[in-house]
């Protein structure tokens, strides 16, 4: 085994030690985002925003991240999974169209409803409209799928079939792939085993094909296809498109509530949100800058 193998197993054995360690600190159904109090008498108001704030511990599970990702980025190149086969044209299209049957299967066995898989597999529409309405978060999972496959797939799993043989490399790239996921220990089991097995089946296509694109796009595809069905579940629950905008905004820090509460008064609640995208006339107040959108006194 090479230098750069040993310190890639090495990082790997941190960043699993870590994840495990995050996880089984947070709780079930522990709340996700940040709070913050500002008393000003005798108001109090509170502002709590969706995003998770930057802790000493994400800072350095990010700084572990990148040196994983940079030593799988080298473990792959020498192993020739980066060629001219990244660009495929025939490995994207065959990706998206496995990794949309693919989730299809999944729907249909973590939900146990036919006519669920078959609505989300056959009325594509939503679906496409939905991701060119959001190109952030298409962006977000690409870039999420390329850094895990090259770990996973590219680099970790032959690393260890030169080691141990195939057929246990690619279990124990599925169960590590599976252990440092959060949500891989909140789920149901039913939704959990559906989860390594879809680890499994990546590991088994990259062994089968060798194509590194083909595994990336699938692997996206089910990402996206993911916030898609939360999205729907979303707007179900709230009522309408807009509320349920309002409520992934509030979730990606860029929409934050404010509750305001007063002796001998009730409670008001209102979104403020921050505009990014300069407007195309100055405003002639700063606070016309923002959104002010008030909701019912609770």
């Amino acid at each position: 085994m090479s230098a750069v193998g040993a310190i890639l197993l090495t990082l790997m054995a941190v960043h699993i030690g870590f994840s495990l360690a995050i996880n089984r600190r947070r709780p079930a159904g522990a709340p996700e985002g940040t709070r913050y109090i500002l008393h000003a008498w005798p108001f109090c108001v509170i502002f709590i925003s969706g995003a998770k704030i930057r802790t000493p511990a994400m800072r350095s599970a990010a700084v572990l991240q990148t040196l994983l990702f940079a030593t799988a980025c080298w473990m792959a190149i020498s192993y020739g999974a980066v060629g001219r086969g990244l660009l495929s044209p025939l490995a994207i299209g065959g990706g998206l169209i496995l990794g949309h049957l693919i989730f299809g299967a999944s729907v249909l066995v973590t939900h146990r409803s036919a006519r669920l898989a078959a609505a989300h597999l056959i009325d594509l529409d939503p679906l496409w409209n939905y991701m060119a309405d959001n190109p952030r978060v298409l962006m977000q999972f690409a870039s999420v799928s390329i850094a895990e496959e090259t770990i996973y797939r590219a680099a970790l799993q032959p690393l260890l079939a030169g080691l141990l043989g195939p057929a246990p490399a690619i279990l124990i790239v599925a169960l590590v792939f599976s252990f440092v996921h959060e949500h891989f220990f909140r789920n149901t089991p039913r939704q959990s085993g559906e989860f390594l097995a879809f680890a499994l089946l990546l590991g088994l296509l990259y062994y089968w094909i060798g194509s590194l694109i083909l595994v990336i796009v699938i692997h996206a595809a089910r990402n996206v296809e993911i916030a898609f069905m939360e999205h729907l579940a979303r707007v179900e629950e709230s009522g309408g498109v807009d509320a349920a905008e309002r409520e992934t905004l509030f979730e990606e820090g860029r929409l934050i509530q404010a509750l305001i509460v007063a002796p001998g008064c009730e409670m008001a609640t209102a979104y403020v949100e921050s505009v990014s995208e300069p407007a195309s006339e100055p405003a002639a107040n700063p606070v016309e800058a923002r959104h002010f959108i008030p909701l019912e006194i609770l």
